[in-house]
């Protein structure tokens, strides 16, 4: 019965087709909305530089014109009456000589458009990353379950060899009773295990946009190693390379450029245009036609303080662009020194844990062969052979866990790319 009971709580874990990081990261990238939706606002970016850079360059246009009329009952020998009929038209080109303004918003759209790009390229190191914390709670998830079954079974026997003990006039009632109660915890507990597998899968099948049955294991040869870098150069890789001040750094550069835009409403400008027209009357005579040309300066004298009040508005957010800058310096440093010791400790916790299975192991097996002999307690075996299995799970999200912090700090470092994720996947068995 027990082992129809621990054959249905696996079935929905039936084994498929063996997954691996990469696979998985190739389908997210494929229809990653994120992704998508940071490719389109750099190439939105890259159109509005172009509409502003098109702000100096020569501009042509044409214009016509067909009229007609009648006068009617006319007393002016001057003005006869009948009907007349005429078109004209005009072809016009305008440069703009001299164009504060436009030369002031190119460096804008330029400073949007690297702003654009340096988040999508943050949107990506996102996505990569959430892929592969994905994967490896999936891992843990399966750690913690395979812990759970473990458990289950070797409780399982215990309760049958409980059971047989009373048969036989060797145990008591209350060595099954104890067992039948941590049974049936263990099975709440597989049960809990199992759902978080389920929750963990849906997870990572969402960044993946399809199903995901079975995933390659890291490999028991994975080293948690300490990093090789010091601190400090890792906190000076990452006030310089980190995206978070990357981009912190081009708001202040569009906010500066913004500044430049509002200053330019102050300054005159000075725009050419020349022009062609021709004209004829459609009731008889030649085609007329006549050349111009013109300059044109423009001084603005009074804007009703619009203009100085988009200057003091400019200032302000670049005032706030550079607050925002030094908040993001600190921030990545203090980043900084938390992974790098997060990920110094998680490396000795690693071998630590590892040292800890071999004693649990030690432990199980001291307990039960005191047991066997009649010393000992069956609470005491059920807890030792609980504490193994624990040691074992914690091993094996403590691994886990040193590898998310791995690609967090080279994220941080702005040296996270898909090397990063093939390097982890190379690290998988199936």
């Amino acid at each position: 019965m027990r082992l129809l009971m621990t054959g249905l709580l696996l079935a929905p874990l039936a084994q498929a087709s063996t997954d691996d990081l990469m696979s998985i990261y190739r389908d997210a990238l494929k229809t990653n909305p994120q992704i998508q939706a940071a490719q389109a606002a750099v190439r939105s970016a890259e159109f509005d530089r172009a509409a502003a850079e098109a702000g100096l360059e020569p501009s042509i246009s044409a214009t016509g014109d067909l009229s007609a009329g009648e006068t009617l009952n006319s007393s002016s020998p001057a003005r006869p009456e009948g009907g007349s009929a005429s078109t004209s038209g005009t072809l016009t080109a305008r440069l703009a000589i001299w164009g504060p303004a436009e030369t002031a918003g190119i460096e804008a759209a330029k400073a949007g458009t690297q702003l654009a790009q340096v988040s999508a390229q943050s949107t990506l190191d996102t996505v990569e990353l959430d892929i592969a914390q994905a994967y490896l709670d999936l891992l843990s998830a399966q750690a913690a379950l395979d812990a759970a079954q473990a458990q289950e079974q070797a409780v399982a026997r215990q309760l049958e060899r409980a059971e047989k003990r009373l048969e036989v006039g060797l145990g008591t009632r209350v060595e099954v009773d104890q067992t039948q109660a941590a049974y049936d915890n263990v099975v709440v507990a597989l049960i809990r295990a199992q759902d978080a597998v389920a929750d963990a899968q849906d997870s990572l099948s969402t960044l993946a946009q399809r199903d995901i049955d079975d995933i390659a294991v890291l490999s028991p040869n994975y080293a948690a190693s300490i990093p090789s870098e010091s601190l400090e150069s890792v906190i000076q890789t990452a006030t310089q390379n980190s995206v978070q001040v990357r981009i912190a750094s081009e708001q202040a550069d569009l906010a500066r450029a913004q500044l430049k835009l509002a200053q330019a409403g102050k300054e005159p400008r000075l725009d050419a245009s020349a022009s062609y027209s021709t004209d004829k009357n459609l009731k008889g005579g030649s085609w007329g036609s006549g050349y111009s040309g013109r300059l044109t300066l423009t001084l603005p004298l009074h804007t009703g303080g619009k203009v100085e009040a988009d200057i003091a508005s400019a200032m302000a957010s670049l005032d706030e662009a550079q607050a925002n800058l030094e908040n993001a310096l600190r921030g990545v440093r203090s980043q900084a020194r938390s992974l790098y010791r997060a990920l110094v400790t998680q490396a000795k916790t690693v071998r630590a844990q590892a040292q800890s299975i071999k004693s649990a192991e030690t432990a199980v097996e001291a307990t039960q062969a005191a047991f066997d002999v009649g010393s000992g307690d069956i609470i005491d075996v059920l807890n030792a052979q609980s504490d193994l299995n624990n040691a074992q799970s914690n091993y094996a999200q403590s691994r886990h866990q040193h590898a998310a912090l791995v690609l967090q700090l080279e994220q941080l470092k702005g040296e996270l790319d898909e090397a990063d994720l093939s390097a982890l996947n190379d690290q998988l068995t199936r």
